[in-house]
C-alpha cells in the first residue's frame, strides 16, 4: 500500500456524519448554557451550524471549530457581545481559531445571518396573556 492510502482518513458514512453533527449540536447547547446565553443565541447558533453542514462535510471542517464560530457569530448578530478571547478562554480553546473560521462560516451562510426564531413572538404572546389575566 502506498503512503497516500495511509494518510487519508476513510470517509464517514451517512450515519457517522449525522452522529458527529448531533454530538456537536449538543455541545453547542452546553456551551450556550455554560455562558448563560439567552435562548435566541442558542437557536441562532444551532441554525448556523445546521446550515453550514448542508454544504460541507464534518471531514472538511471540524465540527468543534464550526460550532464555536457559530456561537460567536450568533452572539454578534443577536447583539450579546462576547469577545472571541472571552469565548475561547471560557472553554479552553484558541480564540484565533474562532476568528479564522468566522469568514468561512459567513461565506458558507452566504452572509444571510438574520434568523427568525420564535422566541420574540412567544415572549410577546406570554406577555399579552399575562396582561389579560391581571
Amino acid at each position: 500500500m502506498s503512503a497516500d492510502k495511509h494518510s487519508r482518513p476513510k470517509p464517514l458514512n451517512i450515519e457517522e456524519e449525522q452522529f458527529m453533527r448531533v454530538f456537536y449540536e449538543n455541545k453547542l447547547r452546553e456551551v450556550c448554557s455554560a455562558f448563560y446565553f439567552p435562548n435566541k443565541i442558542q437557536a441562532t447558533a444551532l441554525i448556523y451550524f445546521k446550515r453550514f453542514y448542508l454544504q460541507w462535510s464534518v471531514m472538511e471542517h471540524h465540527p468543534k471549530h464550526i460550532m464555536l464560530t457559530c456561537v460567536y457569530a450568533a452572539c454578534k448578530i443577536e447583539e450579546n457581545h462576547v469577545s472571541a478571547e472571552e469565548l475561547g478562554k471560557g472553554i479552553s480553546q484558541d480564540h484565533q481559531m474562532i476568528l479564522n473560521y468566522e469568514m468561512i462560516v459567513s461565506q458558507s451562510l452566504e452572509f444571510d445571518l438574520i434568523v427568525y426564531a420564535p422566541y420574540r413572538s412567544v415572549e410577546g404572546f406570554v406577555n399579552d396573556m399575562e396582561k389579560l389575566h391581571l
